[in-house]
């Protein structure tokens, strides 16, 4: 979630510090502003988000936004969630995070489990790319308010296009 070029960021009076500078491994482009965590249901529609600085690493937001979920919830994830130690916790606290391994890990899922997962991730990438072509990682406002109430705005439009 670009506020602004990265050649931009020292003018940028919205966010400011280190701490919104990210890099998007999947474009290969460095950003400054917001990274959201967004979960959603399998049939697509979000049930959760937060924005944290994008420099934060991605677990900082996973307690956040499984925090309202139901007890004996599954959250699946992508390979940046990887963490034997935050699935551990997670799971005392009766939400089961199920992320992507990497193929050089040593713990790695059941054929069972990897097959539930290769089933649930390509709802989770369409909910990504709808959400991009709705213009969510182009958004402008003037204030961080401002901004915040478009991604809620945002995200709560991406929520009734799947019961229209």
């Amino acid at each position: 979630m670009p506020v602004c070029k990265r050649v931009r960021a020292r003018r940028c009076r919205k966010v400011r510090g280190r701490a919104f500078c990210g890099y998007c491994a999947a474009k290969k482009e460095r950003y400054f502003g917001w990274k959201l965590h967004l979960v959603t249901r399998l049939d697509g529609c979000p049930v959760a988000y937060t924005l944290v600085p994008a420099a934060y690493h991605d677990l900082t937001g996973i307690y956040e936004i499984t925090y309202g979920l139901p007890a004996d919830a599954t959250v699946f994830a992508d390979k940046a969630y990887n963490c034997r130690a935050d699935e551990q916790a997670l799971h005392a606290l009766g939400t089961r995070l199920f992320p992507r391994r990497r193929k050089n890990m040593k713990a790695q899922h059941t054929p069972e489990a990897e097959a539930e997962l290769r089933q649930a991730r390509p709802r989770i990438e369409t909910v990504n790319s709808q959400s991009t072509n709705m213009g969510l990682d182009r958004l402008r406002a003037r204030t961080n308010e401002g901004f915040f109430l478009k991604v809620a705005a945002s995200l709560f439009a991406l929520c009734t296009a799947f019961f229209t």
